[in-house]
């Protein structure tokens, strides 16, 4: 069994920029548990909404192989190395992006 210190919060909202279905977020921690906020955008159908969640969630994985990710700014910085560069200066990994398409035809 693997274990990791990360605890991942999902959650849905309203708030996230345009053309956005979601984002992983961490909270700041120096020590022990790391907090991530898996945030979907509301109002998209069920199907959609549970894509994403795998989507973010693959996105936890790779954080939580990644002990130095404990802030906004190594967040960042992860991404910047293992990521590939989306729209607006965001990036997306192509494990996330390939969890998000196999979760979505598993449900089909």
């Amino acid at each position: 069994m693997n274990r990791t210190n990360v605890i991942v919060y999902v959650q849905e909202t309203k708030d996230l920029p345009s053309g956005v279905d979601g984002q992983l977020a961490v909270s700041g921690s120096r020590g022990g548990p790391r907090y991530l906020r898996a945030q979907v955008v509301s109002g998209l159908g069920l199907e959609e909404t549970i894509s994403i969640v795998g989507h973010e969630l693959q996105h936890a994985i790779e954080v939580a192989e990644h002990e130095e990710v404990r802030d906004a700014k190594s967040l960042a910085e992860l991404y910047q190395r293992i990521g590939i560069a989306a729209r607006r200066g965001r990036y997306d990994t192509i494990a996330a992006q390939a969890t998000g398409i196999r979760v979505r035809v598993e449900l089909g």
